[in-house]
């Protein structure tokens, strides 16, 4: 079965299971976890081109068992996986990471700028940022040419433009 999200805000918990394939038509915000299991197929819509995409959440991202992830399928779109949390660091992370990639993902960016990414198994991405991240067993992180600068939009519609900005000393 497939289907269709984005741009959408879910409050709560994003989890794509089983045979299912998640086709993202905007950027998603969720305010708890993402975990992508089973045998999961997420990917960019084909209307996205080169561009690429992003999920954003307030809590960990865990990509396991199977579970595939892709651009739009054009050369230079990627889907971004970002997580604002600071696990494990936190008492209420358990020892938990922000990310916890498990499974294979491809065209894939992950970001967890004030937590952990670990890498086990045979996980694998094309580009990873963290506060700390952590690699085990046959993992791979394979930074490709052309991620100095990906393109990212918030859908096949949608775009972002800067009106102003100003420097603040601190």
């Amino acid at each position: 079965k497939t289907y269709y999200l984005g741009p959408k805000k879910i409050v709560g918990n994003l989890y794509v299971a089983g045979s299912v394939t998640l086709v993202i038509t905007g950027t998603i915000y969720v305010t708890g976890n993402v975990t992508f299991d089973g045998a999961a197929t997420t990917t960019l819509s084909s209307s996205y081109g080169s561009n690429s995409g992003v999920i954003v959440t307030d809590g960990k991202v865990i990509f396991g068992g199977s579970a595939k992830a892709y651009g739009s399928g054009t050369s230079g779109s990627y889907l971004m996986l970002v997580s604002t949390s600071d696990c494990p660091k936190s008492s209420s992370c358990s020892g938990a990471n922000a990310i916890e990639m498990l499974g294979a993902g491809n065209a894939i960016i992950l970001n967890a700028q004030k937590g952990t990414i670990n890498f086990t198994g045979s996980a694998m991405a094309n580009e990873a940022t963290g506060y700390t991240i952590k690699m085990d067993g046959a993992t791979r992180v394979i930074y490709e040419s052309g991620l100095v600068n990906p393109n990212f939009t918030s859908g096949p519609s949608g775009g972002f433009n800067i009106t102003g900005w100003k420097e603040i000393d601190y």
